[in-house]
């Protein structure tokens, strides 16, 4: 193993305070904080196991992401397929760069809330913007993510700060974390409750197929070679831009087929900004039967022109 991959390794549990051990494969730091002492251990630090055979076996016997994973210390890496490879392979087509495009203050927006009050919330505003083939393609042009300290103080950081609000005729959201019972069990508001009362009027419950998304998402970002996406980021929305690069499909065992519905499923992580972009294209474009089989056929979204200024 490299000294720069192990030094990688180490790095990514280590934090600022510089080591006072400092030895390969191993660093040892004292918390400024609280005052705690600290190791990083990687497996280099072994003889026995800093050699190329040593490693070749441990590879052997299990996936790349997973020994870089327990090997590695590396906290990011991801298992099973993107999700999106696209937009890696097409990215100056998928996101757009400033100067944006003019959005007029009488074009109808619409946006995709989801909740989180540990985890991030997620608002993603998406808009209808004629691409350069010509085509109706949707946009997501705004983004507000964050833990929400209260469903009032939430939508009152949505409402202060961004610039489209006042177009939004509709924002989607989870009919069961935001319209379903209180998480506590107690016969208190539910959370749509809440954003209701802060004045969100504007939030209505959205919907969640999964698959269907996927296949939907396909369908925008086919053929990129000859032709332009029906979906795009404006990279003012870094945090969808960021979920999208990292989603990841699961990856299941042999064991785990067994008991599982084989369909692709996403790893559900990650994904709080995909679930409010996924609530707002699901419940605003009109879903054909090619799509929802996954054939990703359709071409035409007949009712675009009266989302467009």
């Amino acid at each position: 193993m490299s000294a720069d991959r192990e030094t990688a390794a180490l790095c990514a549990v280590t934090p600022n305070a510089a080591p006072y051990v400092n030895k390969p494969g191993l660093q040892i730091w004292e918390n400024p904080k609280n005052g705690f002492h600290v190791a990083a251990l990687h497996f280099t630090a072994d003889p026995a196991k800093n050699n190329a055979n040593w490693i070749a076996e441990q590879r052997a016997s299990t996936s790349p992401e997973a020994f870089d994973r327990e090997y590695n210390i590396n906290f990011n890496a991801m298992s099973g397929a993107a999700t999106f490879p696209q937009i890696m392979e097409h990215r100056s087509k998928i996101i757009v760069e400033p100067p944006f495009p003019d959005v007029s203050p009488m074009q109808p927006c619409w946006a995709g809330m989801d909740w989180g009050a540990v985890n991030p919330s997620s608002f993603e505003v998406m808009t209808w913007i004629e691409n350069a083939d010509g085509e109706p393609c949707i946009d997501t042009i705004w983004e507000l993510y964050e833990p929400a300290k209260s469903p009032a103080n939430f939508a009152q950081k949505v409402m202060d700060n961004c610039p489209y609000y006042a177009q939004i005729n509709s924002i989607w959201s989870d009919p069961r974390s935001v319209w379903g019972p209180n998480r506590t069990g107690s016969d208190g508001p539910t959370i749509a409750q809440l954003l209701l009362e802060a004045g969100f009027d504007k939030i209505v419950p959205g919907q969640t197929s999964e698959n269907t998304w996927i296949s939907l998402m396909a369908n925008a970002w086919r053929d990129l070679d000859i032709r332009e996406p029906t979906y795009r980021i404006w990279k003012c929305c870094p945090n969808l831009i960021d979920e999208f690069e990292k989603a990841r499909f699961q990856k299941l065992s042999a064991r785990m087929l067994e008991n599982s519905n084989p369909s692709d499923k996403m790893v559900d992580k990650h994904n709080h900004a995909m679930d409010a972009v996924k609530m707002g294209m699901l419940s605003t474009v009109p879903i054909t039967k090619s799509i929802e089989r996954g054939r990703h056929k359709s071409k035409t979204l007949p009712h675009w022109k009266r989302y467009m200024a």
